[in-house]
């Protein structure tokens, strides 16, 4: 009888395991490109990078603006004096603080942060995303889009819950 008891407590703790997603939730405290995370200021961002090179208003909320590094241009999204969007899109651009960079392959991404969150294919490119829900109202999504196995695209979005 205790056999059978153990197997069944053992199949059902199987069935829930597999039921259950499994997610990467890497900490927020590793969610830095280039120095840059959400929520810093504006001021500590143009500290950094100098003034941009370039604004504009991009649909939805904030300012876009464009920074360069190393020959490379990125763009920082702020909404309401901090970030709240990091993307990079150029070799010798900022890398993630974890070294992830443009050209890394997905391997080095998964090595670096586990299996991701969610993985989309669009085309010939798909996009590996990592999330870490940072409050009941926001989650902060890092994401590496990949094409003909190497990382093109940097991301780091705040989107609300």
């Amino acid at each position: 009888m205790k056999v059978k008891k153990l197997l069944a407590a053992s199949l059902t703790a199987l069935a829930i395991s597999v039921s259950v997603p499994c997610f990467a939730q890497i900490p927020s405290s590793i969610m830095i490109i280039g120095g840059l995370y959400i929520g810093q200021s504006f001021s500590e961002v143009i500290s950094v990078y100098g003034k941009p090179v370039a604004e504009r208003e991009p649909a939805g909320r904030g300012m876009m603006y464009t920074f360069t590094k190393n020959g490379a241009s990125f763009d920082v999204r702020i909404c309401n004096d901090k970030v709240s969007e990091v993307a990079v899109n150029q070799i010798n651009g900022p890398s993630t603080i974890s070294g992830i960079k443009i050209g890394s392959t997905p391997e080095e991404v998964t090595k670096t942060y586990g299996k991701p969150d969610v993985e989309e294919k669009f085309g010939d490119e798909y996009v590996m995303s990592y999330n870490s829900k940072v409050s009941n109202e926001f989650t902060w999504i890092l994401s590496f889009v990949v094409k003909n196995g190497k990382v093109i695209r940097l991301g780091l979005d705040e989107v609300m819950n």
